[in-house]
């Protein structure tokens, strides 16, 4: 990758976790790049290109680990295991500029948001009921999500929270899948 989009992009990086996505001008960008903010649009159509650009790798890489979960605790623990691990970037790749996963994806970033929940929904045990399959997932999500997004300031470890919160990831998990009774 050229020098320049590699500056390009760690600065804008650093710059949306710090202040947000919406907070930061490409002028901004430009400036912590140590550039013009007209030779980022060689690199990126827009801001929202430049976001998309950073999120790709770590995405991809959640998706390929996400396909391999052999179950739902699995893609679980996987899915709040990579929102830890990056918990600076997780905040921004998954929550700036949200929308619903039954509207479809405005952009790409939504592209890869509702792929990743797609690959969420299909671990989960299948119902009669279409639209309580979808409840279902939207709960595992919103669980797995507070969860990573409650821990993302924390100065613990990786795996000192994740010894501590797997019990309580697998039994939430169980809970919302298999229903009060369990």
């Amino acid at each position: 990758m050229d020098k320049a989009k590699q500056r390009i992009m760690k600065a804008a990086e650093q710059l949306f976790v710090q202040k947000g996505f919406n907070h930061v001008s490409v002028r901004e960008v430009a400036s912590r790049a140590k550039c013009s903010h007209t030779s980022i649009y060689v690199y990126f159509k827009d801001k929202h290109a430049l976001l998309e650009a950073i999120a790709e790798k770590p995405l991809a890489t959640l998706h390929a680990s996400l396909v391999e979960a052999n179950d739902l605790y699995e893609l679980a623990e996987r899915f709040v295991t990579f929102g830890l691990t990056h918990r600076n970037l997780y905040p921004l790749v998954m929550t700036t500029e949200a929308q619903r996963v039954d509207e479809g994806a405005n952009h790409e970033l939504n592209e890869w948001r509702l792929t990743l929940f797609t690959e969420l929904k299909e671990k989960i045990p299948a119902e009669k009921d279409h639209a309580c399959s979808m409840d279902v997932a939207r709960m595992v999500f919103y669980q797995l999500h507070g969860m990573i997004m409650t821990y993302v300031t924390s100065e613990e470890t990786v795996g000192e929270l994740l010894e501590r919160l797997r019990p309580l990831l697998r039994h939430s998990v169980r809970r919302l899948c298999e229903g009060e009774g369990t």
